[in-house]
């Protein structure tokens, strides 16, 4: 079972870093796929400032709304298990994404 991540994101400059953050740290996490939609905040330059080979970052340069973002994801992952994580979720932590993973294992 492998499993990529995937974080689609529009304006989320003060909410995202804790959500990849988490997402990397997880061992059962192969990769991490954000997706920045055209945002106007710092969004972009966060999600790069990111050093991990499990992180692949995605940015479309206008908004194209989710549909869009998630297809552009889906279309680079890699995993066999698509995790779909919202980029404003409060107090994520590595609880959660075993609680999510754990039906499917």
């Amino acid at each position: 079972m492998t499993v990529s991540a995937i974080v689609c994101a529009y304006n989320e400059a003060k909410t995202i870093r804790p959500i990849l953050e988490v997402l990397l740290s997880h061992p059962r996490i192969d990769e991490v796929i954000a997706v920045d939609d055209g945002s106007v905040d710092k969004t972009w330059k966060i999600i790069n400032s990111i050093k991990s080979d499990k992180l692949l970052p995605i940015r479309h340069n206008i908004n194209h709304g989710k549909g869009s973002a998630v297809a552009s994801a889906v279309r680079k992952s890699t995993g066999n298990i698509l995790l779909f994580v919202d980029a404003d979720t409060k107090n994520f932590c590595l609880s959660h994404i075993d609680m999510l993973l754990s039906p499917i294992r």
